[in-house]
């Protein structure tokens, strides 16, 4: 059974890639344009990892990952967040180790690492 992952992007065209990506390594992909669409999604189902931009209109990434260290904090440390400013970073999650970042643009090669890393660090 595959993997599944919530995407949070909020440009459509990222969105739309990054899920066609995602399917294509093997996952199965939920998407939500912002966080609070992203929180909605984490009420309803069940996720191996979530992978999320930072910088989004409505409820950003940091915003997300706080309401996820609350509610769920199981899945604080499946959270890997995208970013192209190299000054974003959320804090830490509760056992103190910051979610990884990636930096737009990044390869599809270290998109797949980072979900597997995800899933890996949840089991």
């Amino acid at each position: 059974m595959a993997h599944r992952i919530l995407l949070v992007e909020d440009h459509t065209a990222s969105r739309a890639t990054l899920a066609i990506l995602l399917e294509t390594s093997g996952y199965d992909v939920d998407t939500a344009a912002d966080g609070r669409e992203a929180v909605e999604l984490l009420g309803e189902h069940g996720y191996d990892a979530i992978v999320s931009d930072i910088q989004m209109p409505t409820m950003d990434g940091v915003e997300l990952y706080r309401q996820i260290q609350q509610r769920w904090p199981h899945l604080a440390p499946r959270v890997v967040f995208m970013t192209a400013h190299r000054s974003d970073r959320p804090q830490t999650d509760p056992k103190g180790s910051p979610p990884p970042v990636l930096s737009k643009p990044f390869t599809l090669q270290r998109l797949r690492e980072a979900v597997a890393c995800a899933i890996t660090r949840a089991a």
